[in-house]
């Protein structure tokens, strides 16, 4: 993907309600339904994490943690 590529609020928003409900919450604690559910705001930092995550090409060790319960 090239660094010209740009997320945007609207992109963002389309996605956060794509995802499936009911799930359990990661390990930060925040399910999809905070997501839904969120001042709008939320949506727009998001899309700006997103971002930056692209422009500097580095993602966040913490975001590919999981528990996994059996």
């Amino acid at each position: 993907m090239s660094k010209d590529f740009h997320v945007d609020v609207k992109m963002t928003d389309i996605c956060i309600n794509k995802l499936k409900q009911g799930k359990a919450a990661g390990m930060d604690g925040v399910n999809v339904e905070n997501l839904m559910f969120a001042h709008p705001i939320i949506v727009q930092q998001l899309a700006q994490l997103f971002q930056i995550i692209i422009h500097v090409a580095v993602v966040p060790t913490n975001f590919g943690c999981g528990v996994i319960i059996h």
